[in-house]
């Protein structure tokens, strides 16, 4: 046990080794922790990768880093000493010193030394989901409300004065109630919500809102919803309404119908294009997962991976040969490589 070296310590550590490779007893894939839950997946290169969540019972959160592709874990405990119930939802390494981790109740904390130690930071809101690619993160403001923006926090590496982000405005819109973001490049941003995307020119300065009719049920009632989506550049990319796929080369002022992604009863909670051909998808139920890879741009589908059991609900993708997938097998959190192509 030992104490963050910090005078804006957050809280003790404690560091333990998890799941070591063919130890787990889950198809394929390593525990990480007993009896958790799974907030976020990141990582920096093939070896490096560091997912985070929350323990069940005691509601402390925890932060498990990789050193060799997920083999093993090493997992640092952080206790909660908040009247209320916070979870981490994302993570991210801009290099192998310094990261950040992001959640609810406006939680951030962020390391300088490859998370030997933490500092306790302030969200300018509720994060419902974090992402970083190449100096660039974006938040995704929103529920459970607690701080009352929704939004997106977007900001480069030069906004970052020590751990700390420099506050600048957030987009509070009463119809933006984005669920995720997607970084293209460092001027491109694409978000999507239940019944609409969201999109930014402008390096999340500014965002635009395009309604999905595909997803209304009604005038006004949303139906299945956008599950998911993923862009190429500021005008081609994919959305997933239900379990339908729609392809756009308009920025999604005309989105043309591929058919649907072929695994009955899945939820396509993420999806992943290299090129406006091959592409791979996660499906999950509450009971069980499925990774699906397509080579001609979505038209068709093949089962690639059968996860087996458990709540799938993170894919993050490196490179053609290089992915992982996290979710909760028999109240475990697991994590799972695989070869998208």
């Amino acid at each position: 046990m030992r104490q963050i070296r910090s005078a804006r310590a957050l809280v003790a550590l404690t560091c333990l080794l998890a799941g070591c490779a063919g130890g787990s007893g889950v198809d394929d894939g390593v525990r990480v922790i007993e009896a958790a839950e799974v907030g976020g997946l990141f990582f920096l290169d093939s070896s490096r990768g560091w997912v985070v969540g929350s323990e069940r019972k005691t509601r402390n959160l925890f932060i498990a880093a990789t050193e060799n592709g997920g083999g093993s874990w090493a997992r640092t405990r952080i206790e909660n000493k908040s009247r209320g119930f916070p979870a981490l939802t994302g993570i991210a390494f801009r290099d192998p010193s310094h990261g950040w981790a992001f959640g609810s109740h406006a939680l951030a904390i962020s390391t300088r030394d490859g998370g030997k130690t933490w500092d306790k930071e302030k969200a300018p809101g509720d994060v419902r989901t974090f992402r970083y690619r190449e100096g660039t993160g974006s938040l995704v403001l929103g529920p459970p409300g607690y701080s009352g923006r929704d939004g997106f926090f977007t900001f480069q590496n030069d906004d970052v004065d020590g751990g700390r982000l420099r506050e600048k405005a957030v987009p509070n819109d009463i119809n933006m109630f984005p669920h995720d973001v997607q970084i293209v490049d460092p001027q491109t941003l694409w978000g999507f919500g239940d019944g609409a995307l969201y999109r930014s020119t402008d390096g999340g300065d500014s965002w635009g809102t395009i309604r999905i009719d595909e997803a209304y049920s009604g005038p006004s009632t949303i139906g299945d919803g956008v599950r998911a989506a993923f862009f190429l550049s500021v005008t081609t990319g994919f959305i997933v309404v239900g379990d339908r796929l729609l392809a756009t080369t308009d920025a999604a002022g005309t989105r043309k119908a591929l058919g649907r992604l072929g695994a009955g009863g899945f939820v396509h909670s993420r999806i992943f294009f290299f090129d406006e051909t091959r592409g791979v998808a996660l499906g999950s139920t509450r009971a069980a997962g499925t990774i699906l890879t397509t080579a001609d741009g979505g038209r068709t589908w093949s089962k690639a991976v059968d996860l087996g059991s458990g709540e799938w609900s993170n894919l993050f993708v490196l490179d053609n040969t290089h992915a992982w997938v996290a979710g909760v097998v028999n109240g475990n959190v697991v994590v799972r490589p695989f070869a998208p192509q």
